[in-house]
């Protein structure tokens, strides 16, 4: 559902006339809701659809002046942009689904689930735990810094 409105909302901002300021400021309300909705008020879609504008903010030119065509041009774009972005992250998060949690957790399921790079640290962490144990074994400076701690102060 959230898709199509996001592909109905690019395809009016496809077929935005010309310094129709009405429409595009209700197409970008809508995005704004809409990217709220779906991924919170702090995702980056909602601060990047902060930055459209249609119009310049800081002067007023004439009507028929080039820079009211860039900044109409550029905030089309930019609306496009996000709309697309928001489209394709949607599209990702429904194909890829949810991991969802076994019942049990055994062998067969972590040789599946967890990739080759998880499996080396994991046996680099047993490795280097055997190895600490077996120089603690061998060493009587851990012997001596336990007994400084479990030592009462005599008075």
């Amino acid at each position: 559902m959230s898709v199509t409105e996001i592909e109905s909302l690019l395809a009016r901002t496809n077929a935005l006339e010309e310094f129709d300021f009405a429409t595009a400021d209700t197409v970008l309300r809508n995005a704004m809701a809409l990217s709220r909705n779906l991924f919170g008020t702090e995702s980056s879609h909602v601060a990047e659809l902060g930055y459209v504008v249609f119009r310049p903010s800081h002067i007023t030119y004439n009507t028929g002046h080039y820079m009211n065509r860039v900044h109409w041009n550029e905030g089309t774009e930019r609306l496009r942009r996000v709309l697309n972005a928001m489209a394709y992250e949607l599209k990702i998060s429904k194909a890829k689904g949810e991991l969802q949690s076994p019942e049990k957790v055994t062998l067969k399921w972590l040789f599946h689930h967890v990739s080759v790079g998880g499996w080396l640290i994991a046996g680099g962490l047993l490795s280097a735990a055997f190895g600490f144990g077996v120089f603690a074994a061998k060493n009587d400076l851990l012997a001596k810094i336990i007994a400084l701690f479990n030592s009462t102060p005599k008075p």
